[in-house]
């Protein structure tokens, strides 16, 4: 939301995380034993969430 609130297209956000996963570490330790959800984790959360978000973003 604050991300479209600053004029940020929402929509950039699931293409982001897209490439931080593909980067993602093989090795990487389950989810549950990190500080951080994992990427694919954030994709579900963003794409949830995009509708409301979208009622926020104003292009400039």
């Amino acid at each position: 939301m604050f991300m479209a609130m600053a004029g940020y297209n929402p929509d950039g956000a699931i293409t982001f995380w897209q490439r931080m996963e593909a980067r993602e570490n093989q090795a990487s330790p389950p989810e549950f034993l990190s500080t951080h959800p994992s990427s694919g984790t954030r994709i579900a959360d963003i794409q949830r969430e995009l509708p409301e978000a979208r009622k926020y973003y104003k292009p400039r």
